[in-house]
């Protein structure tokens, strides 16, 4: 049995991995979630090094090493967690995500001016910024940015369990070391990904050197828009790293 431990992105929370994770039960692997929305935390006073020690404490719950997998600004945290606890992880995966190297934050994603997406209008609240979803433009915004190949009534739905994303995180520098590169990476792109566009992906996951990256079809969110191809590439994941054991 493989583990997988799920960490979600910016303004999301551990419901958006749902039917990744009942189906990775099904083929009996487990299946972990973590929690790092506003809510869980102390609202703008959220740091890096909080985000960074709770993907380490529910690591550290699990027996073996594990296959961590961080989507978008997540990506960012799993890098910094894995540097610090080597010998729990048996393989990084990024989906649509932040990987930038050592003493960048997550807004040193490598974009030229045309690739940087038509974000939808944002309200900040106590050092904490999030999506307006009041009016039917702003609802129609948000699920062209984050949910465009989902179904309309499930992108919808998401829309309005989004949350709020402290911003401290966000700009913080994180640093890596050579425990980093020494840890399996795997990178799964998003071809119809209007929040970080392919060739920005294509150029994180290029200077960081994977050893494997996965295209799918699909925008910002697989795991809405096709749950079933991205756990297959999960999967895949699995088995080679029992190939290579």
């Amino acid at each position: 049995m493989t583990t997988f431990v799920f960490i979600h992105g910016a303004y999301h929370n551990e419901w958006c991995w749902h039917e990744v994770v009942n189906q990775i039960r099904v083929e009996g692997d487990k299946a972990v979630t973590v929690d790092l929305s506003a809510q869980s935390f102390d609202g703008s006073n959220v740091e890096v090094r909080d985000y960074i020690q709770e993907i380490i404490r529910i690591v550290n719950l699990q027996d073996e090493p594990i296959i961590l997998v961080g989507h978008s600004l997540s990506g960012h945290f799993i890098s910094a967690a894995a540097d610090r606890i080597p010998a729990k992880i048996s393989c990084l995966v990024y989906v649509s995500a932040v990987l930038l190297p050592s003493c960048k934050s997550a807004v040193d994603i490598p974009r030229e001016e045309h690739e940087k997406p038509r974000t939808p209008e944002q309200i900040v609240v106590n050092g904490m910024k999030g999506y307006l979803a009041e009016s039917e433009t702003d609802i129609q915004s948000i699920v062209n940015y984050f949910y465009n190949c989902c179904p309309d009534e499930l992108a919808r739905e998401a829309v309005h369990r989004l949350g709020m994303q402290p911003i401290l995180p966000t700009i913080t520098p994180i640093s890596l070391g050579a425990n980093f590169a020494r840890i399996r990476k795997v990178y799964i792109e998003c071809l119809h990904d209007q929040v970080i566009f392919p060739s920005v992906q294509r150029k994180m996951w290029k200077a960081a050197g994977v050893d494997h990256v996965y295209s799918i079809a699909t925008d910002h969110s697989p795991f809405l828009s096709n749950p079933t191809e991205l756990v297959q590439r999960f999967l895949q994941i699995r088995d080679e790293i029992g190939r290579s054991v």
